[in-house]
């Protein structure tokens, strides 16, 4: 994501946000030291439905990637933005026409 060129907002669940903040921090401070790009990665502070509206509906977001639940993918899915989803846990993946496709599944399936 951070490779195309586009900074990342988290809207984790509220049970896990202080070990996204603490994993947010850390990777912000290593990009700053290395890049000089400060807060390229942002979490939501409290974490609801409500924010995850919020960005659902935020014009200036136009991809979502999405992990948990069947209700949050379910939104996502609705929301009518472009959405890469998974189920709780599940890294999102995309494969395109480029790919060894044998590779690929191999690659995902130990990931």
């Amino acid at each position: 994501m951070v490779a195309a060129g586009n900074s990342i907002v988290f809207n984790p669940h509220p049970g896990g946000v202080k070990s996204a903040v603490k994993a947010i921090s850390t990777f912000n401070e290593a990009i700053e030291r290395a890049t000089g790009i400060s807060n390229l990665f942002c979490c939501i502070a409290n974490p609801t439905l409500e924010s995850f509206d919020a960005i659902c509906k935020n014009p200036l977001i136009s991809i979502m990637c999405i992990t948990g639940g069947p209700g949050v993918v379910n939104a996502a899915m609705k929301s009518g933005k472009k959405s890469i989803c998974a189920g709780p846990g599940n890294p999102p993946v995309i494969v395109d026409d480029t790919v060894n496709l044998d590779k690929a599944a191999r690659d995902i399936i130990a990931g």
